[in-house]
């Protein structure tokens, strides 16, 4: 049994319940009751619905809504900021839309704490590190009230898909490395087994000369 996400509503305005949903794989028949509707607080109020959906063969599950019923032109979020997966040295823009009486005031979170500056409806983040993994929230306010944003969790891979080295032999004798992508260090060794260490060159695409020893070329992100 499933039900809808949670609403937030003006006061005074239409609304209703969302009905749930059911499945079952005994019998084609789902009896969905209500089991209670109970209102908590004012300004904003909260009332929330339990069901009870029970098939042929008896089994029954349950779930609830909550509909948060606030003042008119209090802030509302009707789009959350959403949980992403990035590789390192990506770019993550987190967002919410806000409907409500303006002017509309930002401050976005990062696992609980203010961030300096992040003030506006979209928090963006370049070049992704390890430390900016966690979580992020927004609270909107305005002259009448504010709204919390749902926690949205950014999650960085510390091993980022692999990007292969591209090598091209040019028709002068020499060959080009080339790569994408951000925060790749190029290595450099005499021999594939043997000590890596930083290339000269950094900054794809990298024209090589031919060379009386030979060299083994590879990225390292850190």
């Amino acid at each position: 049994m499933q039900c809808a996400s949670n609403l937030v509503v003006e006061a005074g305005s239409a609304w209703d319940f969302t009905p749930p949903t059911f499945t079952t794989c005994c019998g084609s028949n789902v009896t969905i009751n209500i089991l209670s509707t109970v209102t908590n607080g004012s300004a904003p109020a909260l009332v929330t619905r339990t069901w009870r959906a029970t098939d042929d063969c008896g089994t029954s599950a349950d779930c609830s809504q909550t509909v948060t019923l606030v003042a008119p032109g209090s802030p509302i979020i009707v789009n959350q900021p959403q949980s992403q997966t990035v590789s390192l040295g990506s770019n993550v823009v987190f967002s919410v839309t806000v409907t409500g009486v303006t002017p509309l005031r930002y401050q976005w979170h990062f696992k609980g704490s203010n961030l300096p500056g992040a003030t506006n409806a979209t928090y963006t983040i370049t070049n992704v590190r390890t430390n900016d993994a966690g979580t992020y929230d927004v609270v909107v306010t305005n002259a009448i009230s504010s709204a919390a944003s749902q926690v949205a969790t950014l999650t960085v891979l510390t091993t980022p898909n692999p990007i292969p080295i591209s090598i091209i032999s040019n028709p002068d004798g020499t060959f080009t490395l080339a790569w994408s992508g951000a925060g790749w260090t190029l290595l450099e060794a005499s021999e594939v087994t043997g000590t890596w260490s930083n290339s000269l060159f950094q900054v794809s695409p990298v024209n090589l000369a031919p060379a009386a020893a030979k060299k083994f070329y590879r990225l390292t992100h850190p």
